[in-house]
């Protein structure tokens, strides 16, 4: 099922392959899937072995072979190891997911003032102030500030690494249960979980017992952390963090537009009700004043929905990779003047074209004129895009019947407008952000 939602969307059926890429997806998808299975298999198997050994007040109904090398003791660790190695490829294909998806902050405010006369004034600039040597559109008037968006960015990238369980609290707890508590001594091969100091020498530990008490403890704190966060930190103690970045958003006037496959993303609307968000102290208060007693409409791309799963059209996916198409070649072109080939072979430049480049280290952490260019022309295209303007139309529909369960599978093939639906669940966060990895994380440290 897992692949299955992949080829919807991250294909279509007349752009299918079945390439490297492909096969190395449908790999890790068996590598997450066969590891929660063996786990939670021999979770079950060893808690019942555990039960019937410990469980009837010293009548012993199951005994597991004492011999380490066992057929079936071999058998569980084997299948243990595969569970760790298998998670791990696992957990690393869905880092590797987070880290490549695209991100684009849109900025809706719009200059203040009279706009032509801006213009005028710009153009005067140029003409009577531009020195000699510079191009045409070296000197501009910074009408709007970077600085909300900067600053959106900035909690975007806190975001997703916050995470709502502590790994330092969970282990200080975990090994406090054990240690300290001695419950380590519940995975001994004794009937009785109580236990004598002359016998810690003579009975032997059982690794299958050992992995339901550390599994059992360990999940034990993470669904008391994990319910803690969510019913008293988020919502009596605190607030929800992702619904603090959507607040903020709208605050700033800033949408969050984010692909993470090739035709599915999210979309986080943040365009202000209001004329501007750049403005003072006192007006952005007496609008969230106006908010609260509901003397203004209501905001969101929807009247009261800010956050969208989107399944892009294909024409859509065209004309987005065609903008930055000439922006990724030149930045490739950049990559491969840094290496200059002799006799067949890269080498780095000379000592003293080594120094020259390592004087303009900092000038290369500048963007580039081309990728400024290209950011405006893409903001340009997603703010038409979104606002209905241009030849890529959007609709929004409502999620129906088992939808609502398993999620909107759209087949884009015979779509020929992007669909927006909205992201009840907020699936954004398991998506893009770490804190949809702790699950699959805590499963890897017990392992």
């Amino acid at each position: 099922y897992q692949v299955y939602i992949y080829h919807r969307v991250q294909f279509t059926p007349t752009t299918t392959n079945t390439d490297l890429r492909w096969f190395l997806r449908v790999l890790g998808i068996g590598f997450g899937v066969s590891s929660h299975l063996f786990f939670w298999l021999l979770f079950v198997i060893s808690a019942y072995c555990y039960l019937a050994f410990k469980g009837n007040e010293g009548r012993v109904k199951f005994l597991l072979p004492a011999d380490d090398e066992d057929a079936l003791i071999v058998s569980f660790k084997a299948l243990l190891v595969y569970c760790f190695v298998a998670k791990f490829v696992h957990v690393a294909m869905l880092i590797m997911d987070q880290c490549s998806i695209d991100i684009f902050l849109i900025d809706w405010e719009r200059p203040k003032g009279n706009i032509m006369a801006l213009i005028q004034q710009q153009q005067f600039m140029q003409q009577h102030f531009r020195a000699p040597n510079d191009d045409a559109n070296d000197m501009h008037l910074n009408i709007i500030s970077c600085w909300r968006k900067l600053f959106v960015a900035n909690e975007w990238n806190e975001m997703s690494i916050y995470r709502n369980i502590s790994p330092r609290f969970t282990f200080f707890v975990f090994l406090s249960f054990l240690v300290g508590l001695q419950y380590e001594y519940f995975s001994l091969q004794k009937p009785m979980a109580l236990l004598a100091e002359h016998e810690l020498d003579v009975i032997p530990v059982s690794i299958v017992y050992k992995f339901v008490v550390c599994a059992f403890f360990f999940m034990l704190i993470f669904a008391v952390s994990y319910l803690y966060c969510f019913f008293v930190n988020d919502r009596i103690l605190g607030s929800d963090p992702f619904m603090d970045l959507i607040d903020l958003t709208c605050l700033a006037n800033i949408s969050i537009f984010v692909l993470d496959t090739r035709y599915h993303g999210f979309y986080i609307h943040g365009k202000s009700i209001y004329q501007h968000a750049d403005t003072s102290l006192q007006q952005i208060n007496q609008n969230i004043e106006n908010e609260k007693k509901r003397l203004c409409k209501a905001r969101g791309l929807v009247p009261d929905k800010d956050v969208f799963e989107i399944f892009v059209s294909t024409q859509f996916r065209q004309q987005y990779d065609k903008i930055y198409r000439e922006v990724l070649q030149f930045e490739m072109s950049k990559l491969t003047q840094s290496l200059v080939p002799k006799n067949n072979h890269f080498f780095m430049l000379n000592q003293n074209e080594q120094q020259s480049k390592d004087n303009n280290n900092n000038n290369n952490l500048l963007l580039s004129k081309q990728l400024i260019e290209s950011s405006k022309l893409l903001s340009m295209f997603l703010s038409d895009f979104i606002e209905k303007t241009c030849p890529h139309q959007w609709e929004h529909r409502e999620l129906m019947g088992a939808e609502r369960i398993f999620g909107a599978l759209p087949d884009l093939s015979i779509e020929r407008n992007s669909i927006f639906y909205e992201d009840v669940l907020h699936k954004f966060k398991s998506k893009l952000m770490y804190v949809g990895l702790q699950y699959d994380v805590t499963l890897l440290l017990i392992l």
